[in-house]
């Protein structure tokens, strides 16, 4: 199931990798706009990710805080990630 689990990272790394809170992580995960890996069983269960995806969306909002001058920029602010 796991075959790949060194790729597989917890909310905790993946908001330190994004920059930011991991409530705002979660958020983005339940809306959809960053994929979850696997989620743990239950109404509270832990989301895990992809590291890859979540280097990609890091490299890509701070590729476009870049371009467009937006130090905090966000799903919320900007295009969704690709």
């Amino acid at each position: 199931m796991f075959g790949h689990m060194h790729n597989v990272i917890g909310s905790k790394e993946a908001a330190v990798i994004l920059g930011v809170d991991r409530n705002t992580l979660n958020r983005w995960a339940a809306k959809g706009d960053i994929p979850i890996a696997y989620k743990v069983e239950g109404e509270t269960g832990s989301r895990l990710f992809n590291r890859s995806d979540i280097e990609r969306i890091a490299k890509e909002r701070a590729e476009a805080r870049t371009r467009e001058g937006h130090p905090e920029l966000g799903f919320d602010d900007a295009k969704q990630p690709a």
